[in-house]
């Protein structure tokens, strides 16, 4: 794989296309066949007009109008953009390595060097919602140990696993349940650990959310009997522990995209855009560019299995209803 890039940015290839990443601002942009050959050129140093002239000879078409097109290709404002994802706390470069924040108010330091987390000093007794304060650091500390850990739910189908990943409230865990019920067997409903084994496969770590969410619970429980008290997070590293599966068929989920209908809609998603929303779901950001990398990387590797996003029927009754065919059809081809 290659990162090319200087600075700000980073570059990586994905099937015909590429994702660009701009580290400055945390925003992913998908590259089509020659915009990926115009951004690999300007990143290699390449000026404008030298670009564009071996794009007229290229593709036969007129010098100025070749300009033209490479100079709107290197406009960011022009590009389909994917901003970071919102999320109600904020992770910041501190002292401590990483402070999580809200509202500009310090609320837990994470030290990388010692393998801990802990309280700001500011704060002389456990907040009561320790749980809920705790639960998105911890994919970061796992990301800090080399884990993988993705929003998604995922459940066990024939051989292998299939991922459901989407926003919170676009329906993970209530297709996953529902896929339960119809004869799949659950693995996760909110954190997917992913590792790839000697094979090259990526697979999916069955008890990886469940190590997760016990580190959790101890980690407040610690903290609230000891507030100043730092909290090794080092048993994250215990969710590469354990049976696995491969990643077989991944499928992003929408909210907004439900419809009043009976069956679930399957939609090809293109490998750039595909890897973007991967990455996306990894809760950890571009703060660290070889980490990045290395995301990207794993997603890469999931697109060799089929990816798609899926449109739910709305209401409970008919997600249920339609979960046993789509079970059914899908795991036919798994």
């Amino acid at each position: 794989m290659r990162g090319g890039g200087f600075g700000r940015f980073a570059l990586v290839p994905v099937d015909r296309e590429a994702v660009l990443l701009d580290s400055q601002t945390g925003d992913i942009f998908t590259l089509n066949q020659t915009a990926a050959r115009i951004w690999e050129e300007h990143l290699q140093g390449e000026s404008a007009l030298s670009v564009a002239n071996r794009l007229s000879t290229s593709f036969m078409i007129p010098a100025a109008q070749a300009l033209v097109d490479v100079e709107a290709t290197l406009d960011l404002g022009r590009l389909p953009r994917f901003p970071p994802p919102v999320s109600w706390c904020r992770f910041e470069a501190s002292s401590q390595d990483f402070v999580l924040t809200l509202d500009g108010n310090e609320l837990l330091y994470m030290n990388t060097g010692a393998r801990t987390i802990r309280l700001a000093r500011n704060t002389h007794r456990a907040p009561e919602n320790l749980v809920e304060l705790i639960a998105p650091c911890a994919p970061r500390l796992a990301d800090l140990l080399g884990i993988h850990v993705i929003h998604a739910s995922a459940v066990a189908v024939a051989k292998g696993a299939w991922l459901f990943c989407g926003d919170s409230g676009a329906g993970k865990t209530t297709i996953a349940r529902a896929l339960g019920m119809a004869g799949a067997i659950a693995i996760s409903e909110d954190k997917v650990v992913l590792e790839k084994n000697a094979r090259g496969e990526i697979v999916v770590r069955e008890d990886g959310e469940r190590t997760i969410r016990d580190w959790i619970g101890e980690a407040a429980d610690r903290l609230r009997s000891a507030p100043t008290e730092p909290v090794s997070f080092s048993q994250l590293g215990d969710a590469r522990a354990g049976a696995h599966r491969e990643v077989r068929r991944v499928d992003f989920l929408d909210a907004q995209k439900r419809y009043p209908g009976s069956v679930f809609i399957e939609t090809q998603v293109s490998a750039s855009e595909a890897c973007v929303r991967l990455v996306q779901a990894c809760f950890v950001g571009s703060h660290d560019r070889t980490r990045w990398l290395a995301h990207v990387e794993m997603a890469r590797g999931i697109l060799r299995h089929p990816v798609c996003e899926l449109a739910c029927p709305e209401g409970l009754a008919s997600i249920q209803s339609a979960a046993t065919s789509l079970l059914e059809r899908t795991a036919r081809r798994l």
